[in-house]
């Protein structure tokens, strides 16, 4: 099989889970969008880029030439046909997941994988979501790849740590100790802490304190009068980002953690840090805030201080992303996607 990855539409949230995904696999990524195009030149320069931005009556040419199509967004049976219309040999659809995450239980905005032919799973953790939630389906493929993201980090370290020093540790007056905020954008399940807590947090932050809060791309499309005014908070212990896609590469700078639903929070699990919760009550609790200290209504996050348990991150970090399957872990070790999906066993589907 010849896989190629699609990032189609503006849809930035996607960039930093199907670019590190297209070069370990050395495929091409193909953009339809101008400033998606220029993201993945500047952050990605080693991708085979195609700018494709008028997809529709392009795919033939794409069908021609690979069979293989992965995706971070849900593969639809309009987009299935348009591209099993134009080509002469059999097409297969993957689809990439873009996070870990315990959202999507309190509404059915996970429903869509049950339709699609081919899952990338991070661990066993997501199988079992998945299986909780009666999304299996027994005619797909599901395949493991572990925590490729930090792989792609690990191999391109040098060249990340100099960019984000200078893009984000530099705009700091001093180095102190470093909070990341990350919080998820406004879902279905109004599980973002951003529009209860960011006042608060930008203005308890301690002078002696650095913090960086990394935006969610969405919080400025839906949001864009909130998202601007923050941006004017910048100052010198105070960083907001917007429009950077890495994470793995701020993780090893900061000393604490600030969250709430986001998937960033699994990230974090890579590297043990202090880890803070911004909870929600119609979401209850999650085995993740496990790892760390859900705040207290009024408690403020730069006061309190928490244990790692080192025991406890590690072993949900293995149910998280570890690969226990042989078969799926010599295919990852070359990240030939191809043969991935071509195994005639299928490990973590009975």
């Amino acid at each position: 099989m010849k896989p190629c990855a699609l990032l189609t539409g503006s849809t930035f949230q996607f960039v930093d889970h199907i670019a590190p995904l297209a070069s370990l696999a050395q495929m091409p990524l193909v953009v339809t969008d101008p400033d998606l195009r220029s993201l993945v030149e500047i952050y990605y320069p080693e991708i085979e880029l195609r700018y494709l931005p008028y997809l529709a009556y392009q795919i033939r040419g794409l069908t021609q030439e690979f069979d293989l199509f992965f995706t971070c967004d849900f593969w639809t049976e309009g987009m299935k046909k348009a591209f099993q219309s134009t080509a002469h040999h059999p097409i297969h659809f993957g689809f990439c997941p873009h996070g870990l995450s315990e959202k999507g239980f309190a509404f059915p905005s996970l429903q869509p994988y049950r339709e699609q032919p081919i899952v990338l799973l991070y661990g066993e953790l997501m199988k079992t979501m998945l299986e909780t939630l009666g999304l299996l389906n027994s005619n797909s493929i599901y395949r493991y790849v572990g925590n490729y993201r930090f792989e792609y980090y690990r191999q391109h370290q040098n060249r990340l740590d100099q960019i984000v020093e200078s893009q984000v540790f530099s705009k700091f007056t001093a180095r102190r100790q470093t909070t990341l905020y990350a919080p998820t954008w406004q879902d279905f399940e109004n599980s973002s802490s951003f529009f209860n807590h960011v006042q608060s947090i930008t203005e308890r932050l301690p002078t002696n304190q650095n913090l960086i809060i990394k935006l969610h791309p969405l919080l400025e499309r839906d949001h864009p009068a909130l998202f601007h005014r923050l941006a004017l908070e910048e100052r010198g212990n105070l960083v907001i980002l917007d429009q950077f896609p890495w994470i793995y590469p701020i993780l090893e700078r900061v000393d604490r953690y600030l969250g709430d639903y986001s998937s960033i929070g699994y990230d974090v699990l890579s590297r043990p840090r202090p880890m803070f919760f911004l909870p929600k009550a119609h979401l209850g609790p999650t085995l993740l805030q496990r790892c760390g200290h859900v705040l207290k209504p009024g408690e403020n996050p730069f006061d309190v201080s928490v244990d790692v348990d080192q025991e406890l991150i590690k072993a949900l970090y293995q149910r998280g992303f570890e690969i226990h399957h042989r078969c799926c872990r010599t295919a990852v070790a070359r990240f030939d996607l191809g043969a991935l999906v071509l195994q005639t066993d299928q490990p973590n589907v009975r």
